[in-house]
């Protein structure tokens, strides 16, 4: 299920140093929920730290652990992360918690910076902005593109996804990107890609992909001299 909500984004402008929450498998879009259940004792202190501070300053980095064969410590991750927002908490037993982020925008991370907590610190060398090659442009042809892929996988899926009709362009491309269940390294390269007209086409091939080979039936003929 995917959730929209309409959530002020924070200007960053002193603030260019946040703590950075790596997760495999995981990447967070802009405009997105993510639901997280914090469990290990550092990322505790975080949540405990982003409580701390106004709402609209609970911010933390979330970003694509890329590598987990190395040891302990030595994770590698993307250095383009998304800055999501604080936007609930549940606390539970033991210091544990459900929280919730909101993805805002993307950034690319710097360096790690030292820092005294128990989690990371990330500095920010650039907020990156999403855009339209051309914001002038009618987006009724890209938007009718989309909805066609995602009727062709629903027919050939035999799912539904609903509600898509009244969501804004922006917003169903990050959507379906963020819910898709594909390979995260995957989710990594359309989040990557800050031309919203190349996310679309990219989105639209793997949407594509995905009911092809749900309907896919082999030719018997090719197999017919195989014992």
């Amino acid at each position: 299920m995917i959730i929209y909500v309409n959530v002020a984004i924070f200007s960053m402008t002193d603030e260019l140093t946040l703590p950075v929450f790596p997760l495999p498998n995981v990447t967070l879009f802009p405009r997105t929920l993510l639901p997280l259940h914090i469990f290990e004792s550092r990322y505790q202190s975080l949540v405990a730290d982003l409580l701390a501070k106004p709402e609209e300053n609970r911010l933390i980095i979330i970003t694509h652990l890329e590598n987990q064969s190395k040891p302990r410590g030595k994770n590698s991750f993307s250095s383009i992360g998304t800055v999501g927002r604080m936007v609930h908490v549940d606390p539970l037993d033991d210091g544990r918690s459900n929280i919730v982020i909101y993805g805002q925008f993307t950034v690319d991370m710097e360096e790690i910076v030292p820092s005294p907590k128990p989690y990371r610190m990330a500095r920010i060398h650039n907020i990156r902005e999403e855009y339209w090659e051309n914001p002038l442009q009618d987006h009724s042809s890209d938007q009718a593109k989309l909805m066609s892929s995602i009727q062709r996988f629903m027919d050939r899926t035999k799912s539904r996804i609903e509600n898509i009709e009244s969501v804004e362009l922006d917003d169903l491309i990050n959507g379906l990107a963020h819910s898709l269940n594909i390979n995260s390294d995957l989710k990594q390269d359309l989040l990557e890609l800050q031309a919203l007209n190349d996310r679309l086409d990219k989105l639209v091939e793997i949407i594509d992909r995905i009911g092809y080979y749900t309907d896919y039936v082999p030719d018997e003929k090719q197999y017919k001299d195989i014992n």
